[in-house]
């Protein structure tokens, strides 16, 4: 029978592999044993506060504000934390009477005491209040960048691994690759939840380090308007290693939000690659792809109205828009309002961002990440190309330096990104249809300096296994078997390998 033909074959198949260990040999080595990869994250480096909005008024720019007071908010994002802190401080100097403030942090009064009963109340000690966070952990969704030991595990074993993801409550949801009970090699395992003392470097064996700091708080008894409110970086013994001004985390998200100030859109690129990876086809052009890997910042347009206003439209990469204006809302007070895409980002006199002598200065970044979406096709441990696709998703985090300056007046106004004057920018380049482009693999290398990833499938066979299977499954889809004879086949191949 045609079954009992097909057997005979696969005994075929078995001797020339055995015979031939030329053939695994050199599928070895011009495949080594490859990494794991879902998602890459390439990263100089992560910022772990964003100060979204900052307003500093006094009673000249907010009439409902009594005489001899300012206000002062910051809405600050922080990493790893899913909801914005957003702090209010109050001062009302008193001619006769005393200075009396009021705190209030996310809604929530913090001074005076809500038991005190009072809104406001004049200062016994400097006011300090401390909101500690936990920053992001450098490595996340980089490919077997960890180690992870199990607690059921013998002390001394410690499993390769990726994290996947960091928890607000401090724990991590991690890939270990664990070995295989009976055979050789390992398989992934996802872990929901491991403790920061579960892990270690792959490359030296040390313990992890998440950053630690704090958002600190402070006025002065003795000058209560002079309130600052810092950022405090902590070591491994949460001594305090750095202290900066919050000022200087002036950012926004780009592409900017569809709502809101959070939540920014994600910038993809994909490209789909052939089975034997000699061909990469992309529904983009050449130049789509040439800015959208530079993220290059090109100018749109500029307008200025009057002396009181200014706005500059910029370009970051192929996708990503904003609009910066700087104003001075009124005439009689010297406070200045910078905005990015229609959103306040900060409105305060010179003395209150830290500006040079003779000028009002603000700093900011744009922040964002970019995705390449890789489809292609997997491979066993060994390298060898399976027929089923995967995703792999490799992001980069980028940041542009912005600042805008304020001498004499709005109208001589100026915008810089990385150093560079508006003025000096590349135009943004009109827009028409681009055909997309199918490239061999080594001309988007050298055009671009992509290298195309692997996906591995740890669950596919390896090895003898693999290559017999491999002729196996050729021979059957040109024999065409039926449902049957293949649920027979496959009962067999399961005997044979896996017994």
């Amino acid at each position: 029978s045609r079954v009992c033909n097909y057997l005979g074959i696969c005994f075929i198949f078995v001797c020339i592999a055995m015979a031939s260990s030329t053939i695994s040999a050199t599928l070895l080595s011009n495949h080594p044993r490859i990494q794991k990869k879902k998602t890459t994250n390439i990263q100089d480096a992560e910022v772990d506060f964003k100060v979204l909005k900052f307003t500093c008024h006094d009673d000249g720019f907010l009439t409902n504000l009594g005489k001899h007071c300012k206000q002062m908010k910051w809405l600050i994002e922080v990493a790893n934390s899913p909801e914005l802190v957003d702090i209010c401080v109050t001062v009302e100097k008193g001619v006769i009477t005393a200075t009396e403030v009021h705190v209030e942090a996310n809604g929530l009064q913090v001074y005076p005491n809500i038991a005190a009963n009072k809104s406001k109340a004049k200062l016994n000690e400097d006011f300090i209040w401390c909101w500690p966070f936990r920053g992001l952990l450098r490595g996340i969704n980089v490919p077997n960048y960890f180690q992870v030991h199990l607690d059921h595990f013998p002390d001394d074993q410690w499993l390769t691994c990726t994290v996947i993801e960091q928890y607000a409550d401090g724990l991590f949801k991690v890939i270990a690759n664990m070995p295989n009970a009976r055979h050789a090699g390992f398989h992934s395992t996802e872990v929901p939840a491991v403790r920061a003392v579960n892990l270690r470097m792959l490359h030296d064996q040390q313990p992890i380090v998440v950053p630690q700091g704090s958002l600190v708080l402070q006025v002065p008894k003795g000058n209560p308007l002079d309130v600052s409110l810092f950022v405090q970086h902590h070591g491994s013994d949460s001594s305090v290693q750095s202290t900066d001004k919050i000022t200087h985390f002036f950012a926004r998200h780009s592409p900017a939000p569809a709502k809101g100030l959070t939540a920014s859109s994600q910038q993809r690129l994909k490209f789909t690659v052939s089975q034997d990876r000699k061909m990469v086809s992309c529904d983009k052009g050449y130049n789509y792809i040439r800015h959208f890997l530079s993220g290059e910042v090109r100018c749109i347009d500029r307008k200025t109205t009057k002396n009181f206003k200014k706005a500059w439209t910029v370009q970051i990469g192929p996708d990503a828009r904003h609009i910066v204006e700087v104003e001075k809302r009124h005439a009689t007070s010297n406070i200045v309002t910078l905005s990015v895409d229609g959103e306040i980002l900060c409105e305060a006199l010179a003395e209150d961002i830290e500006s040079e002598d003779g000028k009002w200065e603000c700093n900011f970044r744009l922040c964002g990440e970019r995705f390449l979406e890789w489809e292609v096709y997997q491979t066993n441990a060994d390298g060898m190309t399976l027929a089923t696709t995967g995703e792999v998703l490799q992001s980069t985090v980028f940041s542009h330096d912005c600042c805008v300056s304020v001498e004499q007046n709005i109208a001589e106004a100026t915008l810089t990104i990385g150093g560079l004057d508006y003025a000096n920018m590349p135009e943004r380049q009109g827009l028409h249809q681009e055909e997309a482009l199918r490239w061999l693999a080594e001309a988007l290398m050298g055009s671009f300096g992509l290298r195309i990833p692997y996906q591995i499938d740890e669950t596919a066979p390896v090895g003898l296994e693999a290559v017999v299977l491999s002729g196996v499954s050729s021979f059957q889809k040109a024999q065409g078997f039926s449902a049957f004879e293949h649920d027979r086949l496959h009962r067999f191949r399961k005997c044979t390998f896996l017994s």
